[in-house]
């Protein structure tokens, strides 16, 4: 299968040619084929899961007022707390299945936060406002 490709030429700062190069070493790849994969991944938007879809559907309804709350939402302090205490317990001893259970709702919980924001950011931003100040909790 013959895929169409367009040659173009990008100068890029000696700093990013040298840690491309130095990934495509590790990898026994061409700079050319490390270029390509990079900038691919970088285009191309991740798959959400059916529950994470569903949090960001309607969202592109919402009025700017209620798109910058989103931006601002954050993960209850306590929560994030606990996803710690739970991470360092199962890094030094291990989990139990109910703190595992625990563990996955919580992560699910910030997942969800993220995506949320991000995609409120997303929309803000494509209405012409300036959002990296409210994501930096500024």
């Amino acid at each position: 299968m013959v895929v169409a490709a367009r040659k173009i030429t990008v100068q890029l700062p000696d700093s990013v040619y040298e840690r491309i190069e130095q990934r495509a070493l590790e990898a026994h790849r061409s700079v050319e084929a490390e270029i390509v994969d990079t900038v691919a991944a970088a285009v191309t938007p991740p798959k959400l899961s059916s529950d994470l879809l569903e949090a960001v559907e309607g969202l592109e309804v919402l009025d700017d007022e209620a798109l910058w709350r989103a931006v601002r939402l954050r993960v209850p302090e306590e929560v994030s707390a606990r996803v710690e205490d739970l991470n360092w317990k199962r890094q030094s001893t291990g989990l139990e299945a109910r703190e595992e259970e625990e563990l996955s709702r919580l992560l699910q919980l910030y997942e969800r936060t993220m995506v949320v924001r991000a995609e409120a950011a997303r929309l803000l931003h494509q209405r012409g406002h300036e959002v990296l100040p409210a994501l930096l909790g500024e």
